[in-house]
């Protein structure tokens, strides 16, 4: 456990001791909450990204279970009309999206929603759909998995890590916050530095046919039970690494193939990653041009009516406690 893991671990205990969670929660100020997730399972069981995981089933029921008691529940239309009014959030609003479209989203987390009469919103990368594809980050991550013993430099960096077993998805998780944030080098590129530097794992890659993304029939009964889709771009590349017309392929043409799919309008879009440094404003001046009502990032945050509709914040939730979830929400 990294020391400041070690320091987040006894600040919760100590603010749990002293009653300051539930008490924080029960002030929360009013404002739109929310709740963003990747996939839900067991993360240990998986050979790809254990990073990507918000929580087990279980746990993402009691946590939705405990949202929905706590918030107003609304959906992406109604955050639109929200901001459309111009004036100061009331309540404690709450949205619950999901990125990627990954197949567990389906087969996990959908019944549930059903069960308790949550709707969410799915944000779909269109390209993923109905694929057999691994993507740059889980195929990062298998190989740098099946590469124990060995060293990595990021390329344009002086930044070496030694890839142990007893600390692999510590080094995993630094190693791809470098990716994400590479002004020199886009996410393509470093995947083929490190393929190239792992021939072996790589080898092994290539041998995996996994079914990790949802198809079409699924998201459209999800679609036709209530649930939102929005777009998350056809590939998930980092759009601050590209240029204004890669930007504009995979922001528009997303939006048209899944209108085209679910014959549905899309209003909403998250951005790939989403962290401030991973999308710009040439991304949100196309977004607004592309007829979006409403662009979601990943930074943390509680949104107000003054906040940017296009840069909304969202938390990512990577937790399995309802407590810890509280904690990471409201203090």
């Amino acid at each position: 456990m990294s020391l400041k893991a070690k320091a987040k671990k006894l600040f919760f205990v100590l603010a749990d001791v002293f009653g300051l969670i539930e008490k924080r929660w029960r002030n929360l100020e009013p404002g739109v909450y929310i709740f963003n997730y990747h996939r839900i399972g067991e993360s240990q069981k998986t050979l790809f990204d254990r990073a990507i995981f918000s929580c087990d089933a279980a746990s993402f029921e009691k946590q939705v279970v405990d949202i929905k008691n706590n918030f107003t529940l609304i959906t992406t239309k109604e955050l639109a009309e929200l901001y459309e009014k111009n004036q100061s959030f009331d309540k404690r609003y709450a949205l619950i999206t999901f990125d990627d479209g990954y197949i567990d989203n389906y087969t996990d987390a959908f019944p549930i929603l059903k069960k308790h009469q949550i709707n969410a919103t799915f944000f779909l990368t269109t390209n993923f759909v109905d694929s057999n594809t691994i993507p740059w980050w889980d195929q990062v991550a298998f190989i740098l998995r099946h590469a124990i013993g060995k060293k990595y430099q990021v390329p344009g960096t002086d930044k070496l890590f030694k890839l142990a077993n007893h600390d692999i998805d510590r080094t995993i998780r630094q190693i791809m916050f470098y990716i994400k944030q590479s002004k020199a080098f886009s996410t393509s590129e470093m995947l083929a530095d490190i393929k190239q530097r792992f021939p072996s794992a790589n080898d092994l890659l290539n041998q995996q046919h996994p079914n990790l993304f949802l198809n079409w029939t699924m998201a459209k009964e999800m679609h036709d039970n209530g649930m939102t889709i929005g777009s998350h771009t056809l590939n998930h590349f980092i759009l601050a690494q590209l240029n204004e017309a890669g930007q504009r392929e995979e922001i528009e043409r997303s939006k048209t193939l899944i209108e085209e799919r679910l014959n549905t309008t899309i209003e909403t879009i998250a951005y790939p990653v989403g962290r401030h440094y991973c999308f710009n404003d040439t991304s949100v001046e196309i977004v607004k041009n592309c007829n979006y009502k409403i662009g979601f990032s990943n930074e943390p945050g509680i949104n107000q009516f003054t906040h940017c509709r296009y840069k909304l914040y969202r938390y990512s939730v990577a937790t399995s406690s309802v407590k810890e979830l509280r904690y990471d929400i409201g203090l």
